[in-house]
């Protein structure tokens, strides 16, 4: 694409940039490394460290240009076209949408991710409605807060930001939130209902990692598929999906035996343990999605 491509072309340019200056210093003999310079000489003197470390950062971005352009940034493009999508569907409304995520408490992961979601929904033409609490909030009050929430003009989707904290009885709050505008589903009523593969609002993660399988037009009848953990946001509902699509596949637990093993004979491994770095290169065959 035109967009990759100049971007390559930019880098390419650095690239010659940096390596001419070296070339220049190298032809003059003037290269001291280290900044070790000759306090007797008054000849020009450059950082050679400095240089190869440039050339090494411009490399780097020069390589993830280029795997892009391999892969065709189909992931990315995917992603832009449903948002293009949902953008456009927003504006035959014949009002603005309203969407709410209920923060209690300072983390900084959890007030970066609302954030994130607040940005996401204003470009998308959603008005961010702010529901921030102090940590101090008892389970009563929050449920009384959010039963507010759900009489608001045009409010279309409320979630609580989790974890809550452990005073909160984070059932009794999920709950609390009308079905209709339950959009994590997590809501018993929603649960209930998406588990036994009624017409529901589902759990969004689960059926975000089911829509990146069915872009890469696989024949997943076929596939050995993997399911690492059973986590109420990501593998259960993973589970539960494939179940309701006939798709066969294993689920490893933390107690499962030969995990390693399972995991090089996959074809697709779908990891939802909330833990980085688990799975190394070795656990993995060649093509494995």
């Amino acid at each position: 694409g035109e967009g990759l491509g100049n971007q390559f072309l930019s880098h390419i340019r650095e690239c010659d940039a940096i390596c001419e200056v070296v070339r220049q210093f190298e032809d003059d003999n003037i290269i001291h490394v280290h900044n070790k310079i000759d306090p007797d000489s008054d000849r020009e003197t450059i950082n050679l460290e400095l240089i190869l470390a440039d050339l090494a950062t411009v490399t780097k971005r020069l390589d993830k240009v280029a795997r892009e352009a391999r892969t065709g940034n189909k992931e990315s493009v995917a992603a832009k076209e449903i948002l293009e999508n949902v953008k456009h569907e927003f504006g035959l409304l014949p009002f603005m949408p309203v969407f709410c995520d209920v923060l209690v408490g300072d983390d900084s992961a959890s007030v970066q991710y609302v954030e994130m979601k607040k940005k996401k929904a204003q470009e998308l033409g959603i008005t961010f409605h702010n529901a921030y609490f102090p940590s101090s909030i008892n389970t009563q009050e929050l449920v009384q807060e959010i039963q507010e929430l759900n009489k608001i003009e045009n409010m279309c989707g409320i979630i609580v930001q989790l974890p809550l904290p452990a005073s909160i009885d984070e059932r009794v709050v999920l709950d609390a939130i009308r079905s209709e505008l339950d959009v994590d589903a997590l809501g018993s009523e929603n649960s209930k209902k998406f588990y036994n593969g009624e017409k529901s609002l589902g759990l969004p993660t689960a059926l975000a990692c089911m829509h990146i399988l069915e872009t890469l037009n696989l024949d997943l009848n076929n596939l050995n598929i993997v399911v690492l953990g059973q986590g109420d946001l990501v593998g259960k509902p993973v589970s539960a999906l494939l179940n309701q699509k006939g798709y066969k596949h294993t689920t490893l637990r933390s107690k499962t035996e030969n995990k390693e093993e399972i995991l090089k004979n996959a074809d697709v491994i779908i990891s939802g343990i909330g833990k980085g770095m688990y799975i190394k290169g070795g656990m993995i065959k060649k093509g494995t999605v």
